[in-house]
């Protein structure tokens, strides 16, 4: 059985190394990459946790990256293996740099790091629409409560669990997508919790 909502946590936090700001953020790097991270890139050089602090730093392509096909495989408690494709959105809009990817996630101290990262080059594949696009246009709309219900009946769990997506889902689009948002972080919550 996929388990949903790890898929969606898994998704969120790699989508989010994919990100230009969080990519040149040393506090969040070092949180969200384990202490003996390890990355096989695309280019066949391999990286240690520092190495590819530095790389990310220095890195001046301000390109967008495309993500489609994410699957999550628990392989033991606390670790999971996530897989997926990407491509680089060149300023035209057409995909180059097609890239099969694979990531080792594991979860201490209630904390999920990645540990292991490759990247393969691959040929060039269609692009597909994300299915949790449209819980994101819910969160964004500030339609919380049908996030909620929806995401509770896609992933089988708790309403906690739904709400506890829904809170970490907003913070990962309000830092990457706030443009998405019409109105302020405290106007988003007023009365929501009372």
């Amino acid at each position: 059985m996929i388990n949903n909502h790890l898929l969606f946590l898994l998704k969120s936090l790699e989508v989010e190394l994919h990100q230009p700001e969080i990519r040149k953020n040393s506090d969040r790097l070092t949180a969200l990459l384990h202490e003996e991270f390890i990355e096989f890139g695309r280019s066949g050089q391999a990286y240690t946790k520092p190495e590819i602090m530095h790389h990310l730093t220095l890195e001046s392509s301000s390109h967008s990256i495309w993500a489609q096909e994410f699957t999550v495989s628990v392989l033991s408690p606390g670790v999971a293996l996530l897989t997926y494709k990407s491509a680089r959105v060149e300023k035209d809009k057409t995909f180059t740099r097609h890239t099969l990817r694979s990531s080792l996630w594991t979860k201490s101290a209630e904390q999920w790091q990645l540990r292991f990262h490759q990247a393969t080059a691959t040929t060039a594949f269609d692009q597909k629409d994300d299915p949790w696009q449209h819980l994101d246009k819910l969160i964004t709309e500030n339609r919380k409560l049908e996030f909620i219900r929806q995401y509770r009946d896609f992933a089988k769990c708790t309403m906690n669990k739904a709400n506890e997506a829904l809170g970490e889902r907003y913070e990962f689009l309000r830092k990457t997508t706030p443009h998405d948002f019409n109105c302020t972080h405290d106007e988003y919550w007023k009365g929501f919790y009372s």
